[in-house]
């Protein structure tokens, strides 16, 4: 039987992948991390052995345990993505999925945050008040490990990577298989290459060295940054973040409604719809500021005529990009788009300079 159907397909046809202006306003990132829970519970639901290892490795449920009775939510409470309880014994696991959204420090056990009024410690003791605090484990699964597992005021807190879905003996039943494939194509590298063994990537490694170089001699002014290559289901990249300075771009930061380490990117994308390499600088707005996005998109059309100015279909943010065909220096291209791109974003200080 050939069915023409998985989770990427589902994913971008529900209401998860639906515009950032709908009525819940929830951005684009947190939109696949909701899908990813709903996802997994489904195949929990359907794959006992998914099921076990789920509890087991992610969880952190004892593996004595796992022959329980349990219960999951998807989605049970603010402080909960996913929330899982023995029945038999009243333990709560609490598990927090980061796809590619930033981890807020009242969401990381490694944040003084988290044990602040509002932090996720305090929620889940509030949430969860039957539940002595030797009884609650709380997971944050992201694609590294992002703190050394710990305990905070009680809480047993576990730092957990999307490797923990992959099978110990590599064998994967069709859902699991379609699940991790679909994660994979969210942009999580080691689920989309958990079945490579080989690959020719020799040829690269030149173009690689040559592309950091090149941003690196634009990116002078900025935070020395890492190479930033990864996929979703929307692009490929290959690029660098635009990471300020403490006292840069207060205007340009307040415009965006943000402190954040990074403002932006910049790099080279290639959309999976065409196949074909962009030059690309993008700029990073806080999901409250979408109407100031809107603002500079329409200020930044008419300063760079000819390239394409719109907004991400996936996050929050503003694209200027241009086909690397048309583009004959892409260095003076790189530098006088940022330079048009950092100063004229802010409309009303469109003249300013940063800071």
């Amino acid at each position: 039987m050939n069915v023409e159907s998985s989770f990427s397909r589902l994913f971008r046809q529900s209401r998860y992948a639906r515009s950032l202006e709908d009525e819940n306003s929830l951005t684009k990132q947190n939109r696949r991390e909701l899908f990813a829970v709903a996802a997994v519970s489904f195949v929990a639901k359907h794959d006992p052995v998914f099921a076990r290892e789920l509890l087991a490795r992610v969880a952190g449920v004892p593996r004595r345990d796992v022959a329980h009775s349990f219960k999951i939510k998807p989605q049970a409470h603010a402080c909960a993505d996913l929330l899982i309880i023995d029945e038999v014994n009243r333990r709560h696991y609490i598990v927090e999925f980061k796809v590619h959204a930033p981890t807020d420090e009242k969401q990381s056990p490694g944040a003084k945050a988290f044990a602040g009024a509002r932090g996720y410690c305090s929620q889940m003791k509030q949430r969860f008040g039957d539940v002595t605090d030797e009884n609650l484990t709380y997971t944050l699964l992201a694609k590294s490990p992002e703190f050394e597992d710990k305990v905070v005021d009680g809480v047993t807190c576990r730092a957990r990577t999307w490797k923990e879905f992959i099978p110990a003996n590599s064998k994967e039943s069709g859902l699991v298989a379609d699940l991790l494939d679909s994660f994979g194509d969210f942009g999580i590298p080691v689920l989309r290459l958990r079945n490579v063994r080989s690959m020719k990537n020799s040829r690269d490694v030149e173009g690689a060295f040559q592309i950091h170089e090149l941003l690196q001699s634009i990116l002078t002014d900025f935070r020395p940054s890492a190479l930033d290559i990864g996929s979703d289901e929307i692009y490929r990249w290959c690029g660098m973040p635009l990471a300020p300075r403490r006292e840069q771009y207060r205007s340009l930061r307040n415009w965006l409604g943000h402190q954040w380490k990074d403002i932006g990117w910049i790099g080279y994308q290639l959309p999976r719809t065409t196949g074909k390499p962009e030059l690309s600088v993008w700029l990073v707005f806080e999901p409250k500021h979408l109407r100031q996005r809107e603002a500079s998109i329409q200020v930044l059309k008419g300063k760079l005529p000819g390239k394409a100015v719109k907004a991400s279909d996936m996050e929050n943010d503003l694209i200027v990009s241009e086909p690397a065909e048309r583009v004959p220096d892409e260095k003076e291209w790189f530098s006088q788009t940022l330079e048009i791109v950092l100063k004229n974003a802010v409309p009303t200080l469109s003249r300013a300079k940063k800071g």
